[in-house]
């Protein structure tokens, strides 16, 4: 931050990097369960401003390695590839890993990479990553212990971790029925049961809810939660 520049300017300058839906058909990004998400006017336009939301309490510094778990599309790498030296992004599906590193490769972001791998089991030294990002993925968990015992285990010491998780409450079903989706199957926890196993593994440092953070749980959308190693 240069002389004289405030702390707001600077927040300002933390931004997300769309990848418009166009660019995702010219590069015959291969339809997952979720493909609607990204492609219906409505919940696309939910969809970024919620990880604008999330990009801002991360508060990135401009350095270190960051680690997206499940970065399905790749839609967040561009972003972090901005904000980090070094970016992973990894995800336990075939499809996703190759929508993500044809994403990478098109944009051509080399300080990023891209893994098949599960979260579960990852293939990394102990203590590597300054941040972890989980957004729209533990949900998806039958057994999140085993999960964050690892984001804890490839943490450095101090290291942030970073969820984005569906509430799962009464606004976010009447919306999801509003625009036609079904809750996927493989949806098995909501954000309150996601924050109870993250506090057994690392210290909460801040808990916001998307839309409006004085809203009640019935009321949000998601929950994003800033974790410290």
């Amino acid at each position: 931050m240069t002389e004289g520049e405030s702390s707001l300017e600077k927040e300002e300058k933390v931004c997300i990097i769309k990848v418009p839906k166009e660019k995702m058909l010219e590069l015959g990004m291969k339809k997952r369960y979720d493909h609607n998400v990204y492609f219906n006017d409505l919940t696309s336009d939910a969809y970024w401003s919620v990880l604008q939301y999330t990009l801002k309490i991360a508060e990135p510094n401009g350095n270190g390695i960051a680690l997206d778990l499940g970065c399905g599309y790749g839609l967040l790498l561009p972003t972090l590839s901005r904000y980090y030296d070094e970016v992973i992004g990894i995800d336990a599906d075939s499809t996703s890993y190759i929508n993500a590193s044809n994403l990478v490769s098109h944009l051509r972001l080399n300080n990023v990479r891209v893994f098949l791998m599960d979260g579960n089991s990852m293939r990394f030294k102990n203590k590597t990553f300054d941040v972890v990002f989980c957004c729209s993925i533990l949900e998806h968990s039958k057994n999140l212990n085993v999960i964050l015992n690892e984001i804890k285990r490839i943490l450095k010491p101090g290291g942030k971790i970073i969820t984005l998780s569906p509430t799962e409450g009464k606004f976010y079903s009447f919306l999801r029925f509003l625009v036609g989706f079904k809750k996927p199957k493989d949806h098995y926890l909501n954000s309150d049961e996601i924050r109870k196993l993250i506090e057994k593994f690392f210290e909460i440092k801040k808990v916001q809810r998307f839309p409006l953070n004085f809203l009640p749980k019935g009321l949000s959308l998601f929950e994003i939660i800033l974790a410290k190693n």
